[in-house]
């Protein structure tokens, strides 16, 4: 697994090999599963990481995260949701903030259909993670100097207010449209390996979103940033192979 000791998988030169072998195929732009098309020069970008990951890239990288985690049989039922979710639900905030009775207010459908968290903030990524047993979303950050805790809470609180009421609109069972409409808790997770690029932090929140899902909070907080160059690769080694194929 990506960031985890001991490391699980091939050697260096296997995985450069078949990095070089993918981008070798890289004939056309990949399609990915929600339409978005990336390049070659996308892909080169991403593994360089000399300027900040875009948002397309980001996107299309959760798509392949929430891919290889449906078919991980292993996993508690969880999802990933990608920037345009943010985004579509932080624009109906003033809407839902005018609202008398906010049980009343119809979320878009486009936020319906989408249902999952990483976000962007001023251009430098973070992962929010979600916890609806304990009513929390948990911020974390690889790069916490460049906010504080105070402004990150004040741009994440719109979500914060309206994903009680979104959830309870798409339960899929009587206790979920039942949960409490108060507001959910904002807390910045601590000890989470730091980066000091901002043009790093878009492949370690995805790569801190996976560990996160898969070995719950530990797997963050203990994740190597050593081999960040080797793991970039193989991520687009496996996203050229899933989108190409």
């Amino acid at each position: 697994m990506i960031g985890q000791t001991p490391a699980v998988g091939d050697t260096e030169n296997a995985v450069l090999q078949r990095f070089e072998k993918a981008m070798k195929a890289f004939k056309r732009p990949l399609t990915c599963v929600d339409g978005t098309m990336l390049t070659s020069k996308d892909i080169s970008e991403m593994v360089g990481r000399q300027k900040s990951m875009p948002a397309k890239v980001m996107d299309s990288l959760c798509m392949l995260g929430r891919h290889l985690l449906r078919d991980d049989s292993r996993k508690p039922r969880l999802d990933v949701l990608d920037t345009k979710f943010v985004s579509m639900l932080t624009k109906l905030y003033p809407k839902f903030s005018r609202t008398d009775n906010r049980a009343d207010f119809k979320f878009s459908k486009a936020v319906i259909d989408k249902i999952e968290g990483r976000g962007e903030v001023d251009r430098h990524w973070v992962f929010l993670a979600v916890d609806l047993s304990s009513r929390k979303i948990q911020i974390i950050n690889c790069n916490a100097n460049l906010r504080t805790d105070a402004s990150m809470k004040t741009e994440i609180r719109p979500i914060a207010e309206m994903l009680p009421y979104l959830f309870r609109q798409v339960a899929a069972n009587d206790e979920m449209s039942q949960v409490a409409s108060t507001q959910y808790e904002i807390a910045r997770v601590a000890d989470v390996p730091q980066v000091n690029s901002t043009h790093d932090a878009g492949l370690v929140a995805y790569f801190l979103m996976l560990s996160h899902a898969i070995f719950g909070m530990e797997g963050s907080t203990d994740f190597d940033l050593t081999h960040i160059d080797l793991e970039a690769k193989k991520v687009a080694t496996v996203g050229s192979y899933l989108y190409l194929c």
